[in-house]
């Protein structure tokens, strides 16, 4: 158990890491586009797609760095003074109530959308834009099976905790 929750969490630092220098290309597009777009009045749609695109891959590549670093919102309410047995329980219990099943609806009701997206190899809604949009729309697999792998690292810990072998 202790093996897979250190891959776990390795694979969720490692992409975090990795998708974390995504942040500086962000910033240079942005700030190209505007200095184009008010200095120069011009403007390139497929300038504005990719900044907007990279953000996305951004905050859905970062998601299970971030539920590794314990950076995410929670209800202090359960959680904030628990003791740590009590932390496990609620960890495990939101990750079998609240979160896994919450991706399982992501996914379910995001299936069609995608698999038609790359069936017809859509592009972007923007005259001038990126050609990818199919891309682009699968990040939301890639969020969620991000999500999942780390949830299934903090429920394996959480149990851990819960049988009194929290021995790292």
């Amino acid at each position: 158990m202790n093996t897979l929750i250190r891959v776990l969490d390795a694979l969720s630092d490692g992409v975090g890491k990795i998708i974390s220098l995504v942040a500086i290309p962000i910033l240079l597009i942005v700030f190209t586009t505007v200095v184009f777009r008010y200095l120069f009045g011009i403007a390139f749609v497929w300038l504005q797609d990719s900044y907007v695109w990279l953000t996305s891959l951004f905050f859905m590549g970062m998601v299970g760095s971030t539920l590794l670093h314990d950076k995410h919102v929670r209800v202090a309410l359960f959680y904030g003074s628990a003791s740590g047995r009590k932390r496990a329980l609620v960890n495990a219990l939101g990750v079998l109530i609240l979160l896994w099943p919450t991706l399982i609806v992501i996914v379910l009701n995001c299936y069609r959308s995608i698999s038609r997206s790359w069936q017809f190899l859509e592009t972007s809604v923007n005259e001038g834009g990126l050609q990818f949009a199919y891309l682009h729309k699968s990040l939301i697999y890639l969020f969620c099976a991000l999500l999942f792998l780390q949830g299934l690292s903090l429920l394996l810990k959480s149990v851990r905790t819960l049988i009194g072998h929290d021995d790292r």
